[in-house]
């Protein structure tokens, strides 16, 4: 069986996977999001387990949290507003699908989700590639023994 935070990274690439969003993908799950730029003229979008932290509530007992980054690549034809905005709102409908919402095989639930950077503005600088990146962190139900 693989490790829980490797178990919450499949489970969200197949929650990606089958929700229709504004704009069409195919997620992975990937330890080394690597790409060529001209990988990047179609869009990526690359799920990666960052952390996990464990929090001791007493002496015999601990919740753990589980961040994972989704990160969106594009390189796209113009760098007008009007595509930067379309991935931009992508981002965003990744955030809003996934709060709050429970993942029952593993008993957790995401409590947190970040966006930053909304666009790194190195990488349209350097490479017109807009990057952005999105973390959950999901936390058990339940505290353990």
């Amino acid at each position: 069986m693989a490790a829980t935070i490797i178990q919450l990274a499949d489970a969200i690439v197949a929650e990606l996977n089958s929700t229709t969003f504004s704009l069409a993908f195919v997620a992975v799950r990937s330890y080394q999001p690597i790409y060529t730029l001209a990988d990047t003229r179609t869009l990526r979008v690359v799920v990666v387990p960052r952390s996990v932290t464990y929090e001791f509530e007493t002496r015999q007992t601990m919740r753990a949290s589980y961040a994972i980054d989704i990160g969106l690549m594009v390189r796209p034809g113009t760098l007008d507003n009007a595509s930067i905005d379309a991935h931009m709102q992508l981002a965003e409908e990744i955030v809003h699908h996934f709060r709050g919402k429970r993942v029952p095989l593993l008993s957790m639930r995401c409590l947190q989700a970040q966006h930053n950077p909304i666009y790194a503005t190195e990488h349209l600088d350097e490479y017109r590639q807009y990057t952005s990146l999105v973390t959950l962190t999901y936390r058990h139900d339940e505290v353990f023994v």
